[in-house]
């Protein structure tokens, strides 16, 4: 080993294949810089880390760090930053290059995008899987703090710095697990009571460091703080002192949330003896996630009163308050008593309700259900079936019953159950007559919700009127009941398409609450929310996102941060973003949506169904395939489960999935999703709806790619008629379908046609406030590739701008930037710009074989013949060998 340092301090300095750009940062052992490859291979930014200065003359750390380089290339999880590259200087110092994070710690990452609660914890499960991870091949890190551990744009978690940690087991096997050396490169803030001793640092040392994380994520304190640069009293306050409860610390928003069971999570991970924290990181990791979804937590004792109160936490909304339940139920009796006018006997039926819902909760008591988890279906299934016994002589309290826990079962997605209970209680209120007209208005809203969700829309219809109708009759236009049904009515417009009369019904809902609610009502924020969507439908994306933003705070600030309305609003935040091309947000939006949902609903509801086919088709449209095809499947089984064989959002996740296939180059697997997806929208829907149109134009795109384009093109004209008849000749749907139908009569030699549709098609996306980027790259680059034939500079400034938007947009190496640098790389060549043209090709060039779906595989295949012609064209024979091995190699693939 040589004695002299390695010459790194300049920029510029070479490093193997890398060129040093910049310093990045340096640590105990080694210095990081950032550096770019540059050996005319390829080019890519990484990380390179050096043994550090004067440090590598000492043989122990030099062996340190080739020992980290060597973990780190035993690791490969989404959460660990992975080395790609190592060697040895000139000088025989030993170096690696590891994938480059532009991001920012995760502490400073969770305030500055005021994450709540529950982001914060599915951020920090993250982190816990790639520490398990690490742990299950053997690695123990040792120094886990917000430094080491960054978050991307993409909300994306990286796991850094390996310097310090140590395998548990030896080469031949035997379990070790190293004391930290002498030299203190541990930083002192987050390490463990026993690596402060001195004492052999394992996986609870890990534990404990994710404990301080955790508890600086809730709280944005630490546990314990250096005072000044005292690091023997912080050192005396670690291994003597009691943390107090984050939530005592933590910013006002969350305190409620994280007291209680958080604060007994983190407490847990953070005690000074290692036997007496959590045993692994999957242990803590599973106690968040078992609070995420109300349920009890190990770290808590199990006693019969915390489970029961678990109980009504996890599903206090989707019973309709669980607990609360007697509550509503008393409330709402005592109203329709008193308009009755039968105050004597008020008290009585108070007292029968009472004792009939206490009664179902019986079997929570331990001598009762004998250990036996009781599930929140298990007590509607029994209230059901006694309130088919009981209560025949008291109609209205039993009315209110079914209406309660029919209202209920359709909470929980389970239509057919909700459906016989809502019909029989508006039967009871009938019968009751005039003295119970009010609560008659109310049966009929309830069961014309649930028609609507069921998609039986002239049914739906006829109540949802007749409840307008008689609240009208009694009460003011402004009335929160009559609002109520106007809403109801709006909801079933939307569904039926009928986009200019729901938002018609809305703005009147939100003119009447602007002038008699509190400004923060949340009842102003459903009516937000409502027209949010209708904005989103209509194409007006600056609206929608300003409705849901303002739905959000409100929902954030009066409900708090773990209610379902918090979660639909993220969902919905989510789908506008994802449409504008702002992956990035909305990636954490519908991250967030689906921590509060699985916290509420748990594992199986239509709305997380809902949620991950969204997510699903914005992770296909940037390339994501097999992550998107997981989640497409997940959603799929639990609609089939929950909502029967044929469903609106069956239908729509078919044809998302259907999306995917073809967009991997899978036209075989695509075509029966589509047509399936197309069949079930004709009979939910009828033949002139827009969810119909939207199938068709899905399978329009589907069957060209598969070489049947007469029955793509008469799928996408029929699309194009009814979305122009029902949403207008300017929508932003109608432009989707112009493209896809000018592409597909382009590929077909009718250019002239085509050109028409396609420019039709860019005049409406130039007339949007805000288009969707991909939308828009599209159509640039459609219509550039046919005037290519006879208008070169005509094409080229649209296959450029189109290249620049998808380059941006899309991930690298996604192929539809690959055909977009095609495109505008063969209108260069027509034009005689060679070299613009190689630089265009050279850009998208992969560096290896490397995984890729079907059309990625065919997109590279093209690039690589493009670059082997045009070196042959020019006699540069080893360019041209380089690209031909390359081509095999991807051809072999």
């Amino acid at each position: 080993m040589g004695t002299g340092e390695p010459a790194v301090q300049a920029q510029g300095t070479r490093v193997g294949p890398y060129r040093i750009l910049r310093e990045l940062g340096h640590g105990g052992m080694g210095t990081v810089y950032l550096a770019e490859r540059d050996d005319e291979q390829y080019r890519k930014r990484v990380a390179l880390k050096l043994v550090r200065g004067a440090l590598a003359v000492d043989d122990h750390l030099v062996r340190r760090f080739i020992e980290e380089r060597q973990i780190l290339a035993s690791l490969d999880h989404p959460a660990i930053a992975r080395m790609l590259d190592g060697g040895v200087t000139a000088g025989e110092f030993p170096w690696f290059a590891m994938e480059y994070v532009e991001g920012e710690p995760i502490d400073r990452w969770v305030t500055a995008h005021r994450s709540t609660a529950s982001e914060r914890l599915a951020l920090f499960l993250t982190v816990c899987d790639g520490v398990q991870y690490a742990h299950r091949h053997l690695v123990v890190h040792r120094d886990l703090k917000p430094s080491n551990i960054l978050v991307d744009a993409d909300g994306q978690v990286k796991l850094l710095d390996f310097g310090i940690a140590r395998l548990l087991a030896g080469p031949e096997g035997s379990t070790r697990v190293d004391t930290l050396t002498a030299g203190g490169a541990m930083t002192p803030e987050y390490a463990s009571p026993e690596q402060l001793r001195g004492a052999p640092a394992g996986v609870a040392s890990d534990v404990y460091s994710l404990g301080v994380l955790l508890f600086e994520l809730l709280s944005e304190h630490r546990p314990h703080r250096l005072a000044g640069a005292d690091r023997a009293q912080l050192a005396r306050a670690i291994l003597e002192e009691e943390p107090r409860p984050p939530s005592e610390l933590a910013p006002s928003t969350m305190r409620r949330e994280i007291r209680g069971d958080l604060d007994t999570i983190v407490l847990m991970a953070l005690r000074k003896e290692p036997d007496r924290r959590y045993q692994s990181v999957e242990q803590l990791a599973a106690d968040i996630r078992r609070f995420l979804r109300r349920l009890p937590v190990s770290a808590r004792p199990d006693t019969w009163r915390y489970r029961a109160d678990r109980f009504v936490r996890r599903h206090g909304w989707a019973v309709a308050g669980a607990a609360a339940l007697v509550v509503s139920l008393v409330g709402g009796l005592a109203g329709t008593m008193w308009q009755a006018r039968r105050a004597e006997r008020e008290a009585a039926t108070e007292r029968e309700v009472r004792r009939f819902v206490l009664s179902l909760f019986e079997v929570s008591d331990p001598a009762e259900s004998r250990g036996r988890a009781v599930s929140a279906r298990e007590l509607l299934d029994r209230g059901t079936a006694r309130i088919a016994g009981e209560l025949r002589d008291e109609p209205a309290v039993r009315a209110e019953m079914l209406s309660v826990l029919g209202n209920v079962y359709r909470e929980l997605g389970s239509y057919d159950r909700a459906g016989p209970l809502l019909e029989e209680a508006l039967r009871l209120r009938r019968d009751l007559g005039a003295e119970d007209e009010d609560a008659t208005a109310a049966a009929l809203g309830d069961l014309g919700a649930l028609l609507t969700d069921r998609s039986r829309f002239a049914e739906a219809d006829t109540v949802l009127r007749q409840s307008l109708a008689i609240r009208r009759a009694r009460f003011d236009d402004g009335d929160p009941r009559v609002l109520e049904s106007v809403s109801a009515l709006s909801t079933l417009r939307l569904q039926q398409g009928r986009i200019p009369e729901a938002d018609s019904l809305l703005e009147q809902v939100l003119r009447a609450q602007r002038h008699t609610l509190d400004p923060r009502d949340p009842a102003i924020a459903v009516t937000l929310n409502d027209l949010g969507v209708l904005a989103r439908r209509r194409g007006d994306v600056r609206a929608a996102e300003a409705d849901h933003r303002e739905a959000l705070a409100i929902r954030r600030a009066r409900l708090g941060a773990d209610h379902p309305a918090v979660g639909e609003s993220m969902k919905n935040l989510a789908l506008v973003l994802h449409g504008a091309g702002r992956f990035a947000e909305a990636d954490t939006f519908y991250r967030g949506a689906l921590a509060v949902q699985h916290a509420v609903f748990g594992p199986a509801h239509p709305q997380i169904a809902s949620t991950l086919n969204s997510y699903a088709s914005m992770l296909s449209q940037q390339g994501r395939y097999d992550s998107a095809a997981t989640l497409f499947r997940e959603a799929l089984a639990m609609q089939r489960m929950l909502l029967g064989p044929e469903h609106a959002s069956i239908a729509a996740t078919l044809g998302n999935y259907a999306v995917l296939e073809y967009e991997r180059g899978d036209a075989v697997a695509a075509v029966p999703l589509i047509r399936e997806s197309v069949a079930m929208r004709r009979h939910v829907f009828g033949a002139d709806h827009p969810s119909l149109a939207t199938g068709l134009n899905q399978a329009g795109t589907v069957l060209g790619e598969a070489g049947r384009a007469d029955e793509a093109e008469r799928d996408l004209r029929e699309s194009l008629e009814i979305f122009e008849r029902r949403l207008g000749p300017r929508h932003e749907f109608v432009a989707i379908v112009l493209t896809n139908l000018g592409s597909l009569l382009s590929r077909h030699g009718d250019r002239v046609v085509a050109d028409s549709l396609l420019r039709r098609a860019l005049a409406i996306l130039d007339a949007m406030p805000v288009a969707n980027p991909d939308e828009r790259a599209a159509v640039l680059t459609a219509l550039g590739t046919s005037l290519l034939n006879g208008h070169a500079a005509d094409a080229e400034p649209l296959l450029r701008e189109g290249f620049a938007v998808r380059s941006h947009a899309l991930r690298p190496g996604h192929w539809r930037t690959t055909q977009s640098a095609l495109a505008l790389a063969d209108c260069l060549f027509t034009l005689r710009r060679d070299d613009e043209a190689e630089r265009v090709l050279l850009t998208v060039a992969p560096s290896t074989a490397g995984p890729a779906s079907p059309r990625e595989v065919d997109a590279r295949r093209t690039l690589l013949r493009r670059l082997v012609h045009l070196y042959d064209a020019r006699h540069q024979t080893a360019e041209a060998a380089r690209w031909r091995a390359m081509l095999a190699g991807n051809s072999a693939r």
